[in-house]
């Protein structure tokens, strides 16, 4: 029962390939010019009513693409889920399959785009007559996949108002600047007041991510909050360069998030910290991957900021803060002083599973007393404290471990020879745990043949900036 159907425009000499696959079954044409067309016809000319899914390869042919458009809206009307692949620039492309394919759900553009005044058109769904909804071709699309999109506070505007997308992907997109200039950034409200009132359609989408998305204007604030995303579960945002503060997210973080469960972010700093753990109770997973392109200036996150994600998330279950750059220059400091000054036993950490801080430099000791407060915890990756940069060793630095609280994986940075000595505090208590790693980027002759009698240790060379 075929349910996917597959077309592949591949030159090789010129020639054309067909290939229209479901699991072992495929059709192939290599008659050169038009052949791949005469395929298709005799193929949609036969009955398909299983078919539910059209992924058209158009490797930048226009006129491919448009008689693959043409045969698949005659014969396969009702089909469920498009995929465009490689088709390039195509003006129009929104709207026309708007109105040819009323039905579908499931939309994804690869390395094909059109103009933004019709990217809008897929999602917008607001109170219209029926006579102008069918002119315009508004239909039910659910899940959005686009690139190249100018996110204007228009397309966030429609977004908002609309009730029927329930995932949204935008690749390698902009975000437009939405205030005139910088003097004007704290007067200005970024969207219409008629947002906040209540709709007769609710706001249903529940994923939105952006992927790989050009650096983003410094004045620049993310338009959309709580009120507009009422059932939002994930927010993804990708920027491989972010020359920006936590104030990008000033609207967004602001309100309560009841269902906000996943969020992946750029960056990360002690306010940003405590608006998340204020506003997204039931959050599950949090991630920052602020890579070598970021601006480090703004990294400004310490203990405070770790301290407020412990203290309020109960259903933590994984933290992930990547830097990318081991280095003592951004103003990154997590450290003892967490155990030191904060009260650990307002911390909530029965749900976490998973603690990823690689900028987080402990002793021996705060290693021991994360883990036994975190009775779920099978994956720990930190860094051995620094003594030239660190505050003081506690008066013990004795590291034990529970044997009802096995690791799976403790990983540890090591960046300094104080660093490698207290590493030997830990290793005795190596079979507590299934794999030991040890991130180093030079290492002694001497701890390199101690570390070498530890059966489950494995070394791992990274580069520091």
């Amino acid at each position: 029962m075929i349910q996917v159907l597959r077309l592949e425009n591949s030159f090789i000499s010129r020639s054309n390939n067909l290939d229209l696959t479901e699991e072992s079954q495929k059709y192939h044409s290599s008659s050169g010019g038009r052949g791949i067309l005469v395929s298709l016809y005799e193929f949609v000319s036969l009955y398909w009513p299983n078919i539910r899914t059209v992924i058209i390869c158009a490797d930048e042919d226009k006129l491919f693409m448009t008689d693959c458009l043409n045969i698949i809206s005659g014969s396969f009307p009702t089909i469920k889920s498009l995929v465009i692949k490689d088709a390039g620039n195509i003006t129009g492309l929104h709207l026309w399959i708007s109105k040819k394919h009323p039905k579908l759900s499931k939309l994804e553009l690869i390395n094909t785009h059109d103009s933004r005044l019709s990217f809008v058109q897929l999602f917008d769904t607001s109170d219209e007559s029926s006579e102008v909804k069918k002119s315009r071709g508004t239909m039910g699309l659910e899940h959005l996949v686009a690139e190249k999109v100018s996110l204007t506070d228009a397309v966030f505007e429609k977004l908002a108002l609309n009730g029927r997308i329930r995932s949204l992907v935008i690749n390698e997109s902009n975000f437009e600047s939405n205030f005139k200039n910088p003097s004007e950034v704290k007067d200005e409200t970024p969207l219409t007041p008629s947002l906040y009132v209540p709709r007769s359609v609710p706001n249903r989408l529940i994923s939105l991510k952006f992927c790989q998305i050009v650096p983003v204007d410094l004045e620049y604030r993310f338009p959309m909050n709580s009120l507009m995303l009422p059932k939002i579960e994930e927010f993804v945002l990708e920027c491989d360069i972010f020359p920006h503060d936590g104030h990008f997210f000033d609207y967004f973080f602001k309100e309560k998030h009841l269902n906000l469960k996943k969020i992946i972010l750029p960056t990360i700093n002690d306010s940003l910290a405590l608006d998340i753990s204020e506003n997204c109770p039931n959050l599950t997973l949090l991630t920052v991957v602020a890579n070598g392109g970021h601006c480090y200036e703004n990294l400004d996150f310490s203990n405070s900021g770790l301290n407020s994600l412990f203290s309020n998330l109960p259903f933590l279950t994984n933290i992930e803060i990547s830097t990318k750059c081991f280095t003592s220059r951004k103003p990154f400091s997590v450290n003892d002083g967490l155990f030191n000054y904060y009260n650990n036993s307002e911390w909530k950490l029965s749900s976490l599973t998973k603690i990823s801080i690689l900028d987080a430099y402990f002793s021996p000791q705060s290693i021991s007393t994360l883990i036994s407060l975190s009775p779920s915890l099978r994956i720990l990756k930190v860094s051995l404290k620094n003594n030239k940069i660190q505050l003081p060793s506690p008066p013990s630095d004795e590291f034990t471990t529970s044997a009802t609280n096995p690791l799976s994986l403790l990983a540890l940075c090591c960046s300094t020879n104080s660093s490698f000595e207290r590493l030997a505090n830990i290793s005795p208590y190596s079979s507590s745990f299934e794999k030991l790693v040890v991130y180093y980027r030079n290492i002694k002759s001497k701890y390199a043949q101690r570390l070498e009698n530890i059966p489950n240790l494995h070394l791992r060379r990274i580069s520091f900036c």
